[in-house]
């Protein structure tokens, strides 16, 4: 498949407008508020600056954007010596993140792949990043700590599939039962990793250039300045 070419992407970032935030905000920045588009973008360019700054060394030595799946968007495509070798999913919504829709988002990944939508890959070692604008549920967290072992003890994990299975274009034609082992059997190798909104705001603090891009400092008259005064302190205007 083709990916998207650095260059488009890169014309996408300079035409961004960037989001307002208090001239102080260091850390719980409003991810949830910067849009579907601007979320990707902002993902692809944290990787990318750690790609060629060496967090991921051994790990990943590329980085792709793949053109948007229905259901789940642009991802990111991470290779290492030409293969791909893991994806990074932009997972936006506002209520906390649940253990059935952490497995329900793999799930979707893994059939969109058999479809052919996603370029090939081993399964092996695979790493699922799923990048969160909002906060993700305690469950959630738990079987992310030890996804491969508690997934397949999961009591709810046929009915998920299930799910899957129906919210995914083409699956008319897929043998359900045998993709269903499948899919089982796939869910006991990726290896699937959350990025919390507090590593994203670690890794802002440490590149405010990138920050800067997404981010600027709200700008407040002497009069909106004294009406939130106001309203902070419950006054009305005489």
């Amino acid at each position: 498949m083709e990916f998207i070419p650095e260059s488009r992407i890169d014309r996408e970032l300079s035409k961004l407008l960037q989001l307002p935030v208090p001239y102080n905000l260091r850390k719980h920045f409003p991810y949830t508020e910067l849009g579907v588009r601007r979320f990707e973008l902002l993902l692809y360019t944290l990787f990318r600056r750690g790609l060629e700054s060496g967090w991921f060394k051994k790990e990943f030595d590329g980085l792709n954007m793949i053109p948007a799946i229905p259901g789940m968007g642009r991802l990111l495509a991470l290779h290492y010596r030409g293969a791909l070798r893991g994806i990074v999913r932009c997972c936006r919504q506002e209520e906390p993140f649940s253990a059935q829709e952490l497995v329900g988002d793999i799930l979707h990944f893994l059939l969109h792949s058999q479809a052919g939508r996603v370029p090939a890959w081993e399964v092996r070692g695979f790493r699922i990043f799923l990048a969160f604008a909002g906060p993700v549920g305690q469950d959630a967290l738990e079987l992310a700590a030890d996804f491969n072992r508690l997934v397949q003890r999961e009591s709810h994990l046929d009915a998920w599939i299930e799910k899957a299975f129906n919210e995914t274009a083409g699956q008319e034609r897929w043998d359900r039962p045998a993709m269903t082992a499948t899919l089982r059997e796939m869910l006991q190798r990726v290896e699937p990793e959350l990025v919390l909104p507090v590593y994203l705001d670690r890794r802002l603090a440490e590149h405010p250039d990138i920050k800067s891009l997404f981010f600027g400092v709200e700008m407040v008259s002497t009069e909106q300045a004294l009406r939130r005064i106001l309203g902070e302190f419950q006054l009305h205007e005489m």
